[in-house]
């Protein structure tokens, strides 16, 4: 849902909350600035911006554990394998809607867009409903990379995430020599 971005909030690490008003995605100072320097605009989508069968299905109620790695908008894990936690945001800037990583490296955190699909609640929506269908997933190191109608491939080393588009496909995403790579995991 909303960034917290309390000044006088120390975090040590990136969390999503939940609470009696939905899902909460709490972020370190570094990531903050990080996503600060790539625009300032940038906003994540909250729970009511998902279709309710994404929210009911997966069970992002406020009624989840107080403290997730993930939300339909947000996932979070050492998606670089250098034991420090990074996130995926699903949200927009003033201008479009887009997933945004937020990876560290040596020097702190960047921000940057990936992927061409759309996390847009007007975009994919049956007629009638309101709500994106399209949201994140974490993968969590050593699960296996099953391709689409694909004999498994390998495990991951590092944590990934998926874009799904509920009960239409997903996109794996995982780090791999230092880029991006990803793979069609459902149709």
């Amino acid at each position: 849902m909303f960034i917290v971005l309390l000044a006088a909030l120390a975090v040590a690490a990136p969390y999503v909350r939940a609470a009696r008003d939905g899902h909460h995605v709490v972020l370190t100072a570094p990531m903050r600035a990080a996503i600060e320097r790539f625009d300032p605009t940038f906003r994540v989508w909250r729970d009511r911006d998902f279709h309710s069968g994404v929210v009911e299905e997966f069970d992002y109620s406020a009624t989840s554990a107080p403290f997730a790695a993930i939300a339909p908008f947000a996932a979070i894990g050492d998606f670089n394998g250098d034991e420090r936690l990074d996130a995926v945001l699903a949200g927009h800037t003033s201008k479009r809607a887009l997933f945004l990583v937020v990876l560290s490296s040596r020097d702190g955190y960047r921000a940057s867009p990936i992927s061409s699909a759309s996390p847009d609640p007007a975009n994919g929506t049956p007629p009638g409903r309101r709500g994106s269908i399209t949201y994140l997933e974490r993968v969590a190191r050593g699960e296996e990379v099953v391709p689409f109608g694909e004999p498994p491939l390998f495990r991951l080393r590092h944590d990934a995430f998926q874009i799904v588009t509920w009960e239409k496909a997903s996109e794996l995403y995982y780090m791999k020599n230092g880029r991006w790579q990803s793979v069609i995991t459902g149709d």
